[in-house]
């Protein structure tokens, strides 16, 4: 099935939104059904962070940031996710204190069908790639054996104009 979708995804259909405001649904959500030794943090700015996405594919790619980050947690941990603008950009971080990624190969996990998952497809972390390609948007890792990941994602934010319209351009 994620093959399929790996092959066939959608072309995005995209809309205005707020991605602090929808991050935060995604958070409380994955909040309340983690484990009580797995904490999360959850960090915005006050203002109104918006881009233009398909929410649905979008709300796939944090959910398996998050999941994601949660798994790599085994024993319990932290899982920071912050989201902030400056003006231009909408800077989306994941950060765990999990069992981290071997820097042998952190520049891997964006390889269709890699993986060191068992039982895993290799086709999660590629797939959130593509979407964000097709975004217009970009991802990144780094990682620390032991001490954890971050991901950082880095959106265009939408401009609000004066009258409370947005910039055309952006």
């Amino acid at each position: 099935n994620e093959f399929s979708e790996f092959a066939q995804m959608p072309q995005p259909v995209f809309e205005s939104v707020d991605l602090a405001e929808m991050l935060g649904n995604i958070v409380r959500f994955h909040t309340s059904s983690v484990s009580e030794n797995i904490r999360i943090h959850f960090t915005r700015d006050d203002t109104p962070l918006t881009a233009k996405v398909d929410r649905g594919q979008i709300n796939r790619v944090f959910t398996n940031l998050i999941l994601n980050s949660i798994e790599a947690m085994p024993d319990g941990g932290d899982l920071r996710v912050i989201v902030r603008g400056d003006g231009a950009n909408i800077f989306v971080m994941f950060e765990d204190t999990g069992v981290g990624i071997p820097s042998e190969t952190i520049d891997k996990i964006f390889t269709p069908y890699y993986t060191t998952k068992h039982g895993g497809t290799g086709l999660g972390l590629s797939i959130v790639k593509r979407i964000l390609q097709d975004h217009g948007a970009t991802i990144e890792a780094e990682s620390t054996p032991g001490s954890g990941t971050r991901f950082v994602i880095i959106f265009k934010q939408i401009i609000a104009a004066p009258g409370g319209g947005t910039d055309k351009d952006e």
